[in-house]
């Protein structure tokens, strides 16, 4: 008898500690979920200032071409060259990032699953207990 007692004790508490592990990856995705929503806004606010800093380029490269300042020009062409290259960079972190949150959201919704399984299991073992 004692022994079953026992081995229903380290079952529950098996079940117990699973369950636990469940509900801290639960945690850990919401966590990498506010992150990456961080990550987005960011990355967004970043797009917006390099489309500004792009138009502004643009604009005064026309105004060095219509004066007919070469050297002017240049320097605005290198400049809206760096631009384009950090609004691209910009574009391709949000992209990852997106999948990142994407792929969070789909771990959240398994854990959660995997969470609502063990809690119930550890019940019913409690339950089969009791009887």
């Amino acid at each position: 008898m004692f022994k079953y007692a026992l081995l229903a004790g380290a079952l529950s508490l098996a079940t117990l500690t699973c369950a636990q592990a469940a509900n801290d990856d639960v945690k850990k995705d919401v966590q990498d979920i506010r992150s990456d929503r961080k990550d987005i806004r960011d990355d967004k606010r970043d797009i917006a200032k390099d489309v500004q800093e792009r138009n502004e380029d643009r604009k005064e490269l026309r105004q060095d071409l219509r004066a007919g300042d070469k050297a002017g020009a240049a320097g605005e062409r290198k400049e809206l060259a760096k631009d384009n290259r950090d609004l691209a960079r910009d574009r391709k972190d949000l992209t990852a990032d997106k999948k990142d949150l994407h792929k969070d959201k789909r771990d959240l919704k398994q854990d959660k699953r995997k969470a609502h399984h063990e809690h119930k299991k550890h019940h019913e073992e409690k339950e089969k207990e009791k009887s």
